[in-house]
């Protein structure tokens, strides 16, 4: 496998109205590249619908379909990808082992999972954040929500 040390973490804004998955692994070279293609799957959805056209798209002998987006793109040549993101990124394409993209949006997906439904100790993901806190708000006191308006208030 070319991928190794895959990790993900998340970034968020001290607002906490913003906060994005992000990833690092080895070889640094191969990662640069994936770096443009961490916005494909935003939903669940289209985790499962890339990593079923993965694996369709490795059976047949010629590519049928561009899995990338905007102004990347992902073909899959049986047990080779080649992910090209050339005009935005100024890297060359890369061929990848279809093995190691199908990892990538794999260990991607369930990271994602964890992520959305508030399974990361001490993250809350924006789309919760009305009915999070660290523990679901029912069980915090109505007093800690007027002392936080106040203080929202005195902000703006």
């Amino acid at each position: 496998m070319l991928i190794k040390n895959l990790s993900f973490y998340i970034s968020t804004y001290p607002s906490r109205s913003y906060s994005s998955i992000l990833f690092y692994f080895e070889p640094s070279d191969v990662y640069a590249v994936f770096q443009y293609y961490q916005d494909v799957c935003r939903k669940i959805e289209e985790f499962d619908a890339i990593l079923i056209e993965l694996n369709e798209q490795r059976k047949i002998q010629t590519p049928t379909k561009n899995l990338g987006r905007n102004d990347s793109s992902l073909i899959v040549y049986r047990e080779k990808c080649v992910l090209d993101c050339e005009f935005v990124s100024g890297l060359p394409p890369l061929e990848v082992p279809t093995n190691d993209v199908i990892y990538f949006f794999t260990e991607f997906r369930y990271f994602f999972i964890k992520y959305i439904s508030c399974q990361i100790p001490g993250i809350i993901p924006p789309s919760k954040l009305d009915t999070w806190s660290c523990v679901p708000n029912e069980y915090v006191k109505p007093e800690y929500w007027e002392l936080l308006k106040q203080q929202t208030e005195g902000r703006e």
